[in-house]
């Protein structure tokens, strides 16, 4: 259907989980690309009203650089009956839930370097796994992200996500019932936060109901300014790449290096081509000046490449990248400046 909308000329907005492969992902995200057309992804999490108010306090500097986090989505809610699916997948709460925790741990701690996972089934009923732990790694900090469909409770906070911040400054609690606890610099607020009302709406999924109605108006806002969505498909990509890698950690027993799937993707949709040969497990070690020719490439996959690969570059050097012209016309070749973490992108060719 994205292919589709994108073969119109039509932005397109898709539910999660974008797709069950990286491959797939990467298709849908590159139709919309090639036609230049806004793409967002239903990520509705970050968009609760909680979430937002605890983002806001983290982007206020209330309590300092946050170096552990602990995500938490525990219930024994009935999830079969309306999403039977479910049942016999044998993918289940990492790509149900987890995926929504994994999206608001980076949006409160910045983007995790590798994570571990050990997820079980409980319910013999099912196929796949009802309860995990994935442990991320960010870099000065890390996070625990931990969904269960199988914890029995006197006081069921279905479908309440628990949140714990701790900074250099203070911690940041988001407990039961949308209760918020702030510590900063040895001053202690509470407050039990109030979902915003909607006629429509229904208790408890009251704050679900309200996030959506929040990632809608972020669409509408974004299709009227132009801007880039925050869960846009590419920033979704990096997403399904944390997920796809939880369940790859918790087959193999072993970490996972957050990004290796989407690199091991595009190197496989590279292969003939002129690439810099590396090790994925450890940056170039160059000290010069590189030319890279990805010119048999699809533009799409190709500027992700070569954005990937000239970021491991020393800083201060450069990469001359040789890339498809998005018209068929002759391919175009282009100096791309790495400075600061930031690419200066090429103009339309």
């Amino acid at each position: 259907l994205v292919e589709l909308a994108a073969e119109h000329g039509v932005a397109a907005i898709c539910q999660k989980p974008l797709a069950w492969e990286m491959a797939d992902a990467t298709a849908m995200v590159q139709a919309m690309a090639d036609r230049g057309l806004p793409f967002m992804v239903h990520e509705n999490f970050r968009f609760q009203y909680p979430m937002r108010r605890i983002k806001a306090l983290l982007d206020a500097g209330t309590i300092g650089q946050p170096f552990f986090g602990r995500i938490s989505f525990r219930t024994d809610f009935d999830v079969y009956s309306n999403q039977p699916w479910l049942v016999d997948n044998p993918r289940m709460i990492i790509i149900d839930v987890a995926v929504h925790l994994f999206d608001l741990a980076r949006c409160f701690m910045g983007e995790p370097e590798s994570l571990f996972t050990e997820a079980i089934r409980v319910n013999p009923r099912i196929a796949g796994e009802d309860v995990a732990t994935v442990l991320m790694h960010m870099n000065g900090g890390t996070c625990i992200v931990d969904a269960s469909y199988e914890t029995s409770s006197d006081h069921d906070t279905y479908p309440q996500t628990m949140v714990t911040l701790e900074g250099t400054e203070g911690t940041i609690t988001l407990s039961a019932d949308y209760h918020l606890q702030v510590v900063s610099r040895g001053e202690a607020s509470e407050e039990d936060l109030v979902i915003p009302h909607h006629e429509w709406a229904s208790s408890p999924w009251n704050a679900i109901q309200d996030s959506v109605h929040s990632i809608q108006r972020h669409w509408i806002e974004c299709l009227a300014s132009g801007r880039t969505p925050e869960t846009s498909g590419p920033d979704t990509l990096r997403l399904l790449d944390i997920t796809l890698g939880a369940y790859e950690s918790a087959g193999s027993g072993q970490r996972y290096r957050v990004g290796a799937m989407h690199a091991r993707h595009r190197d496989a949709t590279l292969a003939g081509h002129t690439v810099i040969e590396r090790d994925d497990a450890s940056p170039i070690d160059t000290p010069r000046d590189v030319v890279l020719c990805l010119a048999g490439c699809d533009a799409t996959v190709a500027f992700d490449a070569a954005l990937s690969i000239t970021n491991e570059l020393h800083s201060g050097h450069r990469a001359l990248l040789m890339l498809p012209s998005r018209s068929g016309r002759p391919t175009s070749s282009f100096p791309a400046y790495w400075s600061q973490g930031r690419s200066h992108r090429y103009p339309p060719c």
